[in-house]
């Protein structure tokens, strides 16, 4: 059955100095815009914890006075162990992070000011894997008749992982930016969002919006104007599969971008994103499971002596059955009467 361990995320604290700018002033530093994306590199389980390492990609635009804006970017590596009860190397693990605050501090210096980064980062966890498990099917007793309850349970179990990179691109066009011709492109960041997911006989389909956000800048001589990136587009994904049993698995898909980057034509900006792609197929399997099992009746004595039983079975009568009137096992039965192993079996 497919075992599954999360904790409450793990909250970690980060500060970094971002650029030092001598000779300014810190009160005539603006910062116009800030954000920070996270990507993990590796992500491995141990005995009960999880040890996860990337890197946080800050970017601030930064004005000073009433120059032009400025773009700085940093990127604050990071290696964390936290804390997953349940957790052992056997498992796949997973990190969920998510950046609650980010923020640029202007700090006055001896020589001017200097940009700092301060981030809070939220871990949560997660690991899975197959753990072997004992169901009871049948119950007896030697002695006496019993009455039993039956139920149905349902288990999952991991099939197969699979980790696959693709490549998006993407145009926004100059008249899309309100911009007539788009100089530079100051910031940028992408977020795919996952719409459905469908299996196929030989593939999983995967269909998502792709989601660019950013900031461009047009100059005019001594003017510049600034332009917000809102695009988003539709895409589609196959992921071929090994194995023919699209009616035994269900996938689950998760999506990130990795990195993005644009590039300034004369006609507009092309968008690139690296996409990273984790697909698990997760089985599920129902069983008839013994749920209850009562004593019926008194104990029967049961003497020394062999003895042969004749016993004329009916139509609906199973190999079971007869062994539970007579307070043996199928198994008994059938090497008492020499059947084959098929027959056992059914």
């Amino acid at each position: 059955t497919l075992d599954m361990v999360i904790s409450e995320p793990a909250e970690r604290e980060y500060a970094e100095e971002l650029v030092t700018l001598d000779g300014v002033i810190a009160d005539e530093v603006r910062v116009v815009y800030e954000t920070a994306v996270s990507q993990i590199s590796e992500c491995r389980a141990a005995d009960s914890e999880i040890w996860v390492s990337g890197e946080h990609r800050v970017c601030a635009l930064v004005t000073v006075g009433d120059g032009p804006a400025c773009l700085y970017k940093k990127s604050i590596p990071f290696a964390e162990t936290i804390s997953l009860a349940g957790a052992n190397e056997g498992m796949q693990a997973s990190v969920d992070v998510f950046l609650p605050s980010v923020k640029i501090n202007v700090m006055p210096t001896d020589t001017g000011s200097t940009l700092v980064a301060a981030l809070v980062a939220e871990y949560t966890p997660t690991a899975q894997g197959n753990r072997e498990i004992t169901l009871v099917t049948d119950g007896y007793m030697t002695d006496r008749e019993v009455a039993c309850e039956y139920g149905d349970i349902t288990l999952d179990s991991l099939v197969a992982r699979k980790q696959v990179t693709e490549i998006y691109r993407s145009d926004v066009s100059a008249e899309e930016l309100s911009l007539e011709s788009p100089s530079e492109l100051l910031y940028l960041t992408a977020e795919p969002k996952i719409k459905s997911v469908e299996t196929s006989c030989d593939a999983v389909k995967i269909t998502a919006e792709i989601r660019f956000s950013g900031i461009a800048c047009e100059i005019n001589g001594e003017k510049t104007a600034y332009a917000p990136i809102r695009h988003a587009s539709e895409w589609h994904y196959e992921i071929p599969l090994e194995f023919d049993a699209p009616h035994l698995i269900r996938p689950h898909v998760s999506l990130v971008a990795t990195s993005c980057e644009g590039r300034v034509g004369e006609d507009g900006i092309s968008l690139t994103a690296e996409l990273g792609i984790e697909l698990d197929l997760i089985s599920s399997t129902t069983y008839h499971r013994l749920s209850r099992i009562d004593a019926v009746g008194e104990a029967q004595a049961r003497d020394n002596q062999g003895r042969i039983l004749v016993y004329y079975p009916d139509r609906e009568d199973t190999l079971f059955s007869v062994a539970r009137r007579f307070h043996t096992t199928p198994k008994r039965v059938a090497i008492d009467n020499a059947l084959t192993e098929s027959a056992l079996a059914d």
